[in-house]
């Protein structure tokens, strides 16, 4: 087969304007079953891991697993996100040659990148002295993370980039907390003593296993087969992708923030305590899970084109209001029944109520928000969305840092909520000013840009 041969036969056939509302409720529908496992997994995994380690393991454990995210995101050197982008503007101009050059220099750059980054990991963990017994030995077995990770990313970037959206979210909502599940209920019955790095390593199982499947399940392995590739300019793909990373490593850092400071203002026991308010605050977060994965491609594909947008805006309007009232729904039930659902952690974990609350509200304006951020990524805006972020992770350091000697567990959850509603007004904002796009129900109010009004 030739360059440029491969026929629109091959690629999944673009969502109409009469597709896009059901394409995303299809997808957000899946999604949201997804999510209801992983809720209900990630809850009972957490709760057998508290059992098992208590509070202080639990601590050494989201500690070391914060710094290893924390790590992960610069050496993906947000290329999860760029592939998404990238995969589903080449294969919407049936261009196989370059998606599969794209492909493999991302292939061999997670290979040498994850690689290095484990390495230095190992020598520096080998160099240093820890208070804590438990902390190196767990370090030491989550170096095995990185590359899993890394390649467990990039594949969820390939699978939503060829509107694989299910599938992109399998290994990480279905089958790795169905094995760790497994394995910590086993570890339990079979009374083994709790220690975090015996959790650390099943995590590591559990990562391999999504690993696998991905793998298996590559959508577009059969096509790269036929395909010539095309020698384009890797310095093209590294730029591009820059921005991204920049993105995610403000963003993951905004996330784990509070976590990290916790454990070196505080205590590790704080750690524990924060871990499960905001695990259990996140579920107020997944109506819009689905939504945002949907989004991405379809966004990417109209990049450059005239295509009618009406469509996907009412789409817009009506996924995020549906969402938003689940959400709020979920904060009452949290309000109700949280006091009753923590003691089942133990009887100390009440500590965790109030600061569960207070991220679960901040989590209610990241869903009211829509999907702002992925709207302006999509849209060659990613360096906008950088700003936003970067700013989000200054004012959430900068509380942390004064809340958390003060409030400890709840300063930690109001310096986040905080953090995250201001970061979302301003995307939604950015959003209609700069493309015309209300990213939620509620950004009609924002004005338009006289040039957009003429475009119109």
């Amino acid at each position: 087969m030739t360059q440029g041969s491969t026929t629109r036969s091959n690629y999944p056939l673009k969502p109409g304007a009469s597709k896009v509302g059901r394409f995303i409720a299809k997808s957000a529908s899946g999604t949201f079953f997804l999510r209801i496992f992983y809720l209900g997994s990630g809850f009972a995994t957490t709760l057998l891991l508290t059992r098992w380690l208590g509070a202080e393991g639990l601590g050494v454990y989201n500690f070391v697993i914060s710094w290893i995210v924390l790590s992960v995101i610069f050496v993906k050197f947000g290329f999860e996100d760029y592939m998404t982008r990238e995969i589903a503007v080449l294969r919407a101009d049936d261009d196989a040659g370059a998606v599969k050059s794209l492909w493999q220099f991302v292939f061999r750059f997670m290979l040498l990148s994850s690689g290095g980054a484990a390495s230095i990991y190992f020598v520096l963990i080998n160099s240093l002295s820890f208070e804590n017994p438990h902390l190196q030995p767990t370090f030491l077995l989550a170096i095995l993370m990185i590359p899993l990770l890394c390649f467990l990313g990039i594949y969820r970037g390939l699978f939503r980039g060829t509107k694989n959206i299910i599938s992109s979210q399998m290994p990480e909502y279905l089958f790795r907390p169905a094995q760790t599940l497994f394995l910590v209920g086993i570890m339990l019955l079979l009374s083994v003593p709790g220690q975090p790095e015996y959790a650390m390593l099943i995590t590591v199982f559990g990562s391999l296993t999504a690993v696998s499947f991905c793998i298996l399940r590559n959508p577009v392995r059969s096509e790269l087969v036929q395909a010539d590739k095309k020698e384009l300019d890797p310095k093209v793909w590294l730029a591009g992708a820059f921005p991204f990373l920049l993105i995610a490593g403000i963003h993951i850092f905004n996330q784990r923030t509070d976590r990290l400071m916790l454990g070196s203002i505080i205590d590790m026991k704080s750690v524990g305590y924060y871990s499960v308010a905001i695990q259990m605050a996140l579920v107020v977060n997944f109506p819009l899970v689905g939504i945002t994965a949907a989004i991405g491609p379809l966004i990417a594909e109209q990049k450059n084109k005239n295509a009618d947008r009406q469509e996907l805006q009412k789409a817009l309007h009506q996924t995020t209001l549906i969402a938003t009232f689940v959400s709020i729904l979920i904060i009452g039930s949290l309000a109700l029944f949280g006091p009753w659902v923590l003691e089942i952690f133990g009887e100390d974990f009440d500590e965790s109520y109030i600061p569960m609350l207070v991220l679960a509200v901040g989590q209610l304006a990241n869903v009211a928000a829509g999907p702002a951020g992925a709207i302006l990524s999509m849209s060659n805006h990613e360096r906008l969305v950088a700003i936003g972020v970067l700013a989000s992770a200054i004012l959430n350091l900068i509380l942390n840092y004064f809340l958390i000697p003060i409030l400890g567990v709840l300063g930690a959850g109001m310096a986040t909520a905080i953090s995250m509603a201001t970061w979302n007004i301003v995307l939604v904002i950015i959003a209609k000013r700069k493309l015309g796009i209300d990213a939620n129900f509620a950004a009609f109010l924002i004005p338009k840009p006289a040039r957009l009004k003429h475009e119109a």
